[in-house]
């Protein structure tokens, strides 16, 4: 097992998924990753609330925007 697989694991997905859901799916996984990290580094005195918030609301910003893309694709085809 490397690192990646160690951190992170893996999703198991059932049903037939298209190319947009799969990247949905693995966005909020990422975004979830991220919350638990800085929600343990909070908890562990290792980062300032403040500073979480901010690192909390860009990642937020980032699925946001890669979610109205996916969305925009969608609407496409």
């Amino acid at each position: 097992m490397d690192k990646e697989d160690f951190l992170f694991g893996s999703l198991k997905m059932h049903g037939d998924k298209t190319e947009s859901q799969l990247l949905e799916i693995n966005n909020i996984s990422t975004f979830h990753n991220h919350v638990q990290i800085i929600a343990n580094q909070v908890i562990g005195g290792k980062m300032d609330p403040d500073e979480a918030y901010e690192d909390l609301k860009k990642w937020y910003k980032i699925m946001k925007k890669s979610h109205k893309a996916l969305k925009n694709d969608r609407k496409k085809n």
